[in-house]
Parts: C-alpha cells; sequence; structure tokens
C-alpha cells in the first residue's frame, strides 16, 4: 500500500475514533439535560403539592441523570424522592431513598448534604413516632454540622 493511503487510511481510523468519542460525549450531555429538565419540572410540582407529578417526573430524571452518571443530581434526585414519599406519608420509600442519597452524598465526600439528609432520616423517623431512632439521625447530623463548622445549621438542628 502506498505511504499516502497509509496516512489517509490512519488519519480516517483516527477521526472516526473522535467522532465516536465525541457522539459518545454528547449523549451524556443530552442525558444529563434531559435528566436535569425533569428534575426542575419536578422540585416545580413539588412546590406546588403536585406529588404524584412529581414522582413521575423524578422517575423520569432519575434514568436519565444514571444514565450520564451525574452522581450529584442523581443524589438531589433521590433526596427529593424520599421528600414527597414522606409528604404522601410513604416513610420506608422514603426512607429507601433517602438511604440512596445519603450513599452517593458520602461517596461524594460532601458533608453538609450528607448531614441534611441524616436530618430529613431523623424526620422521617420523627412522623413515624419511632422518636429514639430519630434522635440517634438528628445527632449524627448535629456532630456532622459541627465538624463542617456550619453555625447556620446547627442552630436549626
Amino acid at each position: 500500500m502506498p505511504h499516502y493511503l497509509r496516512w489517509i487510511k490512519t488519519n480516517i481510523l483516527k477521526l472516526l475514533s473522535l467522532l465516536k468519542q465525541m457522539w459518545h460525549s454528547y449523549r451524556a450531555l443530552t442525558d444529563r439535560s434531559q435528566g436535569l429538565f425533569y428534575l426542575n419540572s419536578a422540585i416545580e410540582a413539588i412546590g406546588y403539592g403536585r406529588y404524584p407529578d412529581a414522582l413521575f417526573q423524578l422517575q423520569k430524571a432519575l434514568k436519565y441523570l444514571q444514565k450520564a452518571k451525574d452522581n450529584e443530581h442523581t443524589g438531589k434526585t433521590f433526596n427529593y424522592l424520599g421528600l414527597t414519599y414522606r409528604n404522601l406519608g410513604q416513610y420506608a420509600e422514603a426512607l429507601e431513598n433517602y438511604e440512596q442519597a445519603l450513599a452517593i452524598y458520602r461517596q461524594l465526600e460532601n458533608r453538609l448534604i450528607e448531614a441534611d439528609i441524616l436530618g430529613a432520616i431523623g424526620s422521617t423517623y420523627y412522623l413515624k413516632s419511632e422518636y429514639s431512632t430519630a434522635l440517634k439521625y438528628y445527632h449524627h447530623a448535629l456532630i456532622i454540622i459541627r465538624e463542617v463548622g456550619n453555625q447556620h445549621n446547627e442552630a436549626i438542628v
């Protein structure tokens, strides 16, 4: 094979590889955008007390954000799922989603949001009249808030 044809073939293969990478990046951005659209729609629905609609939007957001590997917003979606289920009185589902969010934020090492979620779990146990369990979660949240040095949140807890 002549030298120039080998050069063309090599560069075409490089170009195809680059186009494939660009396509995957585009798909990830598109999935993330779709996920954020549904997440924001859900937050609005929660604000208006339209919890069944919020659940539908959050499930769609979760699908896209997980596909895009957007861990921060996936954690946020699980947190809002927990809130929505808690507002509907479905405490087992709320706790399950809060635990998912907690695992993600621990992995991301976001201590302040970890404390917020622990407080939300505590509030869910409080609503279930499981006061000693609620107190354990509130106490754990308080320890983290003190470690982080957030006096405003410390006062809230």
